[in-house]
């Protein structure tokens, strides 16, 4: 928690585009067509780097994610 996640698309859902989200909580893990899917909630990072207000829900694939801590994004 605390981190920043980039996750491309289709390592992802719900949504379309890369997804760049400040991870405030982790969820279940989720097995899925042989692969594991984390359920994450935060908000996306907008260009500018500020946080979008409203709190996104997703599920991601962690082995595709680039994590990194919110410090050194």
């Amino acid at each position: 928690m605390g981190d920043v996640v980039r996750v491309p698309e289709g390592a992802y859902q719900p949504g379309a585009g890369e997804l760049t989200l400040y991870v405030a909580e982790v969820g279940d893990r989720i097995a899925r067509d042989g692969s594991v899917w984390i359920e994450v909630y935060g908000h996306e990072v907008q260009e500018d780097r500020t946080l979008r207000g409203r709190r996104r829900y997703a599920q991601v694939r962690p082995d595709l994610a680039d994590v990194r801590p919110a410090r050194g994004w």
